[in-house]
């Protein structure tokens, strides 16, 4: 049997970092005030033991289960995107399996009990095979019915075909005369449809007629257009061979007149040339000397401003520091931010605490007692300084500060008769000697003991451990560590380095300078860049248009091409143009050609176009004349079998008419045709009062369907019996051990009795009441029970289903919450005298104080803590 050995929670819920809460095998309590998280760990262990969705991220629960020596664990992670992680003795895995559990939560909704029953037993296994068997029952038992209604049916009709049997036989020779009158009518319809065929062939040929006559006037009147085309085309090429005979004799002369003109402006290029790129050169070897020191001064400048931001960043640390410790008080601040600023005024000597050091360690505690007295003592030039400080410190409210004129204290101090014990202050401290006189007037008043408590001496005494007792009587204690000494010195020394820093960072100003020279040098070699370009504007204004002409960028890419290809090029085009002209009559050629057969395909369109309704019309009446047909025949087979072969011979004689012979030898006037159709009426009349014999063997057909159907029923029905008998039986075999149990479980907890009882005996699964008789009470339903009642009454039922299913734990949540004292007590008699671990939530003092571990829950800024307990 698997208890519960330890529970591990990282990140759930109220719960921050990671968390390993142990339990007892017996009896676990969880308490804590409203709102501390008590929940939160049943919560985990249904989170671990179950797939249940949860609004939580990056959290990770650990359960670990003993069985004696065994030891299962079962975790469950869930990742910031919400997808789960399932493993089982720390092997990824699918979690499929769950531990059963029972949380009763406050106000919650009952599962129904046989459902709960259903699961245990296992009988909820034949549940699927029991609901599509009883499905299938059913829609046969439906089919069935049908299929008994349709055989009443079919068993009458087939009575009724013997009574008309002697009357259908008087009605065949009137079926025979029907079809003869119908076979009339029809090769009359047909005779006309032929009149209307023949019609609209000779409609065709005359449509043909005009079609030829409109392709005639189309085609030639795109022959036309194209002769037009032609000669437009030919004009072209005419001007163009003119162009070309002229262009060379204006074009040459020009050229040789140019050439002349860009050779003298060569050589005042090169000149230019020459100057310019000297000057570039010499430019841009400064500019990398420049660049290169320019790149030293900034990398200097980077090291000291890395220097001054990480000193910055130490000197908010340490203000950090300061601020968030707990012993710091406000004066203490204000009285380093009033040195930092009044040892900068003019005849500011400096504090007592900061011109004196001990030089014994031993006495250091008691020095430091007795200069906190002078904490804002400072010593100045004379009286004027002295007012200028007192001023200062108003002005800018630093706070309160003394003063002590260095000229007025010049007066010698006589060393007083000390006692064995007693130490001057002055033997064991160091001081400027031009202040020599001022420290002792300060320190001559008191002395340093060993003694824990002098109480015998007649002057101001000061232990070792810093407490002072003066000689009236008076104690003062001296709080010995100063945590932030260290700190508010280190401060100082930043704040100066960050000063001399700073001075360097503004007096540098070489890298300005260098910056300044590199702008003035980019300015000179653009200059220099726009001069060249003015060199060479002549050439582009000579040159220009026989640039523009031949394609070329300047006259120097001219230059290095030779004379002669201006002329081969001349020629080139010209036999490109020739070409051209080719072309274009091979296209002309072309054209003509695709003109025609695009002739040829518009005039056959033009004739479908023409036809396209005709020919429709035509194979609409083919089409009617095939439905004739076909209608008539499937009226010859559906009659009876007499009837049917009297229509094969007429089928016959029709394949044996020609069309010609209907034309010329039909014997029938319109006349005839209307006395045969009213005489066709009366037929029909007559015939539809009869009624004929239906077809036999549809109606053997559906009484096999029926047999059969009946047999499937019957099956389906047995095995229904078969699943429901094990799948009751499973239910009430367990359902009598469970009533079993809850009684005897419900008489040790309460005195009183309870039963579980199936509604209907047939089918058990489909309801279960719970009886419950509580002392001195009537038997009522579980239902009409109070709260107590219903909490006592579910609790016995929890314990009977765990006893079952041999479940080693219980996790309980708050359940004694509407138990009263006696109740509580029988309750935790109950829980103890049961072999079954409990995990519960509880706020009474009557559980947790017989509980063998107690784990108490507390919030701490919003986080739950945790501290274990065992008895």
């Amino acid at each position: 049997m698997y208890k519960i050995k330890s529970l591990e929670i990282t990140n759930f819920k109220s719960y921050k970092s990671s968390h390993v809460i142990p339990f007892d095998s017996h009896f676990t309590c969880i308490i804590g005030p409203n709102g501390s998280g008590k929940s939160n760990i049943l919560d985990a262990m249904v989170f671990v033991m179950t797939n249940k969705p949860y609004n939580i991220k990056n959290a990770t629960v650990k359960l670990v289960l003993q069985d004696n020596n065994e030891i299962m664990t079962f975790t469950r992670y869930i990742n910031n995107s919400g997808k789960n992680s399932y493993f089982v003795n720390n092997k990824k895995t699918v979690f499929k399996e769950f531990i059963n559990n029972f949380i009763i939560y406050q106000s919650h909704t009952d599962i129904p009990i046989s459902q709960i029953i259903e699961q245990v037993s296992g009988s909820i296994n034949y549940k699927q095979e029991h609901d599509v068997l009883l499905s299938k029952y059913n829609d046969l038992m439906i089919k069935l019915k049908i299929e008994g209604e349709k055989r009443k049916q079919y068993l009458n009709i087939l009575k009724e075909n013997k009574k008309y049997e002697e009357e259908h036989t008087k009605n065949v020779k009137m079926v025979e005369r029907k079809k003869d009158i119908e076979n009339i009518l029809f090769y009359y319809k047909i005779n006309n449809l032929l009149d209307r065929y023949i019609f609209i062939q000779d409609a065709d040929k005359i449509l043909e007629n005009k079609s030829l006559l409109a392709k005639k006037m189309l085609l030639s009147r795109s022959i036309k257009e194209l002769r037009l085309q032609i000669d437009q085309k030919q004009n072209v090429i005419y001007k163009i061979d003119k162009d070309l005979s002229v262009k060379p004799n204006i074009i040459i002369p020009n050229f040789e007149n140019l050439e002349k003109e860009y050779f003298r402006l060569l050589n005042n290029e090169e000149c230019c040339k020459v100057e310019v790129d000297d000057d570039v050169k010499e430019l841009l070897k400064e500019k990398e000397e420049l660049v290169t020191k320019h790149q030293m001064m900034l990398d200097k400048f980077n090291t000291i401003q890395e220097k001054y931001l990480n000193l910055e960043s130490e000197l908010n640390k340490i203000n950090n520091e300061i601020l968030l410790s707990k012993n710091i008080k406000a004066r203490t601040i204000k009285l380093y931010n009033m040195k930092s600023k009044i040892k900068s005024l003019p005849g500011v000597i400096g504090f007592v605490n900061d011109l004196i050091k001990c030089t014994n360690e031993k006495y250091e505690v008691a020095i430091k007692a007795i200069l906190s007295a002078y904490e804002s003592t400072v010593v100045v030039e004379d009286i004027d300084s002295a007012f200028k400080c007192i001023e200062y410190c108003k002005e800018h409210r630093l706070g309160r500060i003394s003063c002590i004129v260095k000229c007025i204290s010049k007066q010698t101090y006589v060393q007083k008769n000390l006692d064995k014990d007693l130490v001057s202050p002055l033997l064991v401290i160091d001081c400027p000697d031009n202040l020599r006189n001022v420290i002792e007037n300060l320190f001559g008043n008191i002395s340093i003991t060993n003694k824990a408590y002098p109480v015998d001496y007649s002057v101001d005494v000061c232990t070792i451990d810093g407490v002072i007792v003066r000689s009236k009587g008076r104690i003062v204690k001296f709080n010995k560590i100063n945590i932030h000494d260290s700190s508010l010195e280190r401060r100082m020394e930043i704040i100066d380095t960050m000063n001399s820093i700073k001075k360097q960072i503004d007096s540098n100003s070489t890298v300005e300078i260098i910056q300044n020279k590199l702008k003035k040098l980019d300015e000179e070699i653009e200059t220099r860049k726009i001069k060249k370009k003015e060199v060479l504007l002549p050439e582009t204004k000579v040159f220009g248009d026989l640039f523009k002409i031949n394609g070329y960028k300047n006259y120097n890419d001219y230059l290095t091409r030779n004379s002669k290809y201006y002329t081969e090029e001349q020629n080139a085009k010209h036999n490109l143009l020739k070409e051209k002209k080719d072309k274009i009559l091979n296209y002309l050629e072309l054209d003509t050609k695709k003109l025609d057969e695009l002739q040829k395909e518009y005039d056959s369109i033009i004739i479908n176009e023409f036809l396209e309704d005709n020919i429709s019309e035509k194979e609409d009446i083919a089409e009617e004349i095939k439905d004739l047909f076909f209608i008539e025949k499937n009226e010859v087979v559906d009659v009876n079998f007499l009837v049917q072969k009297r229509q094969h011979k007429n089928d016959a004689n029709l394949t044996d008419i020609n069309n010609n012979e209907l034309l010329t030898n039909f014997p029938f006037t319109s006349e005839n045709i209307s006395i045969l159709r009213t005489e066709l009426e009366e037929i029909n009349k007559m015939l539809n009062n009869t009624c004929l014999i239906k077809n036999t063997t549809v109606l053997d057909f559906n009484l096999q369907k029926y047999d059969s159907l009946k047999k499937e029923t019957l099956e389906t029905k047995l095995n229904f019996n078969i699943i429901k008998n094990k799948r009751a039986s499973l239910f009430t075999e367990y359902l009598t051990k469970l009533n079993e149990i809850i009684s005897n479980l419900y008489s040790k907890i309460s005195g009183g009795s309870c039963n579980i009882i199936a509604e209907n005996s047939d089918e058990p699964f489909s309801g279960v009441k719970y009886y419950v008789m509580v002392p001195n009470k009537k038997y009522k339903e579980y239902d009409v029970l109070s709260g107590g009642e219903q909490m006592i009454s579910r609790l016995v039922f929890m314990y009977a289903l765990s006893k079952m299913s041999n479940k080693g734990f219980l996790l309980l949540d708050e359940v004694d919450s509407n138990l009263d004292n006696f109740n509580v007590n029988r309750l935790v008699d109950f829980i103890k005298s049961e072999d079954l671990q409990v995990v519960m939530v509880s706020l009474k003092v009557g559980v947790y104080k017989e509980c063998n571990k107690m784990i108490g829950v507390y919030k701490r800024n919003g986080i739950s803590n945790l501290l274990h307990y065992a008895f």
